[in-house]
């Protein structure tokens, strides 16, 4: 019996010796080139791993355009023409005003939340309609940036006469939506919702935009049948995405437009996606009043990075081990290494379910651990150790309902630095739980 007891206290802590090698020291392939890491890696907030900082103003370049004898701009002269010049400005001075700079910056925080940014901050001058936004520099960080200086014009127009047809007073919102064809492949679609003008509008153009055959006559006198299709051209900022005829009359008020084509890999679906994206957002928002320019573009890097995360969890675990062992003596050395194991469990747990760690989630570490201190405290304070575990449990669950129900509301929240804090914690309360189950109870009971 004690054998087996003392092969169940062995196998659990070298399980957590294992965890907090894992953990802490991680597992390298020795056989690449820069001996990569197998233990995947936090996935921090830009306080961490440093930021891309973006700064707009109000584009004041003035462009000189080229007018023919009947007033018409050209691209270029010609010989033999007369033409004349003007100093024309890229933006309408009578559209910079505080109203305009105020509405821009509404537009752009719609966009950074449709695209779901995870972590930026925004700041903003009145005065000039100067915007400043740090983010996350990450493979999104270039559609972001894309999505927030288009100006945003969204326009229907017809193929041939570019007469306007429908504008972005039409539209209600859109969104990004799949469809998996017969073959297997997935396709991106802007689903642009109308609203109730719109939507009669819609059915309309649909009735007129549409593939017909006529007769006509041939250079040889010969009557033939001829294809001939009316095309809707849909434009943002005078930039084509689609143009196309309808098939049948769309009565529904939505028209879904496909963004790339179809999609074999996730690594197509993804690109066609984030294009998608972004057509979704600035239609969904509407166009900025004016045109913004770059007039920063620049990475910034932290004077920290990830490797605070362990550096914390250590210092944490230092002095509770210390505190363990001047009150409990040779029994804090076991409470001591209860404590690392979970911590160095929650640290693991934190990477492989891609919680981003900002500061914020940092102190939730140390607040779970702390936490799970005072749990493991209570139980080795308690002489019967096993009735202990039991007894803390249950009174455990009890006390922590409110932290918990507190974390899963924060899990919702999309501010990063919020989110942060209520996953770590979260996940803090449920490796807690388990681990003790596990561990702390297996343990005790075998001794």
């Amino acid at each position: 019996m004690k054998t087996s007891k003392r092969l169940k206290v062995t196998t659990l802590i070298l399980v957590i010796i294992l965890i907090t090698i894992l953990s802490f020291l991680g597992v390298y392939n020795i056989a690449s080139f820069k001996k990569d890491n197998l233990v995947k890696s936090y996935q921090v907030g830009m306080e961490l791993k440093g930021k891309k900082v973006v700064r707009l103003k109000v584009d004041d370049t003035v462009n000189e355009v080229i007018y023919d004898s009947e007033g018409n701009k050209v691209d270029q002269k010609e010989e033999g023409k007369e033409y004349t010049t003007a100093q024309e400005p890229v933006n309408n001075p009578e559209s910079l005003n505080k109203e305009n700079y105020k509405k821009a910056k509404k537009i752009i925080e719609e966009r950074l939340s449709f695209l779901e940014v995870p972590e930026y901050k925004l700041r903003f001058n009145e005065e000039n309609g100067t915007i400043e936004i740090e983010m996350n520099n990450d493979e999104l960080t270039n559609y972001v940036i894309s999505a927030i200086l288009q100006k945003g014009e969204f326009k229907m127009i017809d193929d041939e006469t570019k007469e306007t047809l429908m504008d972005s007073s039409y539209v209600k919102s859109a969104r990004v939506v799949y469809n998996t064809t017969d073959s297997g492949t997935t396709v991106a679609y802007v689903d642009i919702e109308f609203n109730k003008d719109g939507t009669k509008k819609l059915e309309e153009l649909s009735n007129v935009y549409v593939k017909t055959t006529e007769q006509v006559v041939n250079d040889e006198g010969v009557a033939e049948d001829k294809t001939v299709e009316k095309k809707v051209t849909v434009q943002i900022d005078d930039n084509t995405i689609i143009s196309q005829s309808f098939g049948e009359p769309l009565k529904n008020g939505h028209l879904y437009i496909s963004v790339g084509q179809q999609a074999t890999t996730n690594e197509e679906l993804q690109r066609y996606a984030l294009q998608a994206s972004i057509y979704a957002s600035i239609i969904q928002s509407g166009a900025v009043p004016f045109e913004y320019a770059i007039e920063q573009n620049d990475y910034i890097l932290t004077n920290i990075n990830e490797n605070i995360i362990p550096i914390v969890a250590i210092a944490v675990l230092a002095i509770e081990t210390i505190v363990f062992i001047v009150i409990f003596k040779l029994k804090g050395i076991m409470a001591s290494v209860l404590q690392i194991g979970f911590v160095s469990l929650l640290l693991l747990i934190l990477k492989y379910t891609n919680v981003c760690v900002t500061m914020e989630g940092i102190f939730a570490i140390v607040l779970a651990s702390i936490i799970n201190f005072a749990f493991i405290y209570k139980v080795f304070k308690n002489t019967d150790s096993q009735k202990a575990v039991n007894e803390n449990l249950i009174d455990f669950i009890n006390k922590s309902i409110p932290i918990l129900i507190v974390s899963i509301i924060f899990c919702f929240v999309k501010l990063a630095v919020v989110n942060s804090f209520g996953m770590t914690l979260f996940w803090g309360y449920v490796v807690s739980l388990l681990y003790n189950i596990v561990f702390t109870k297996g343990i005790l009971k075998n001794i």
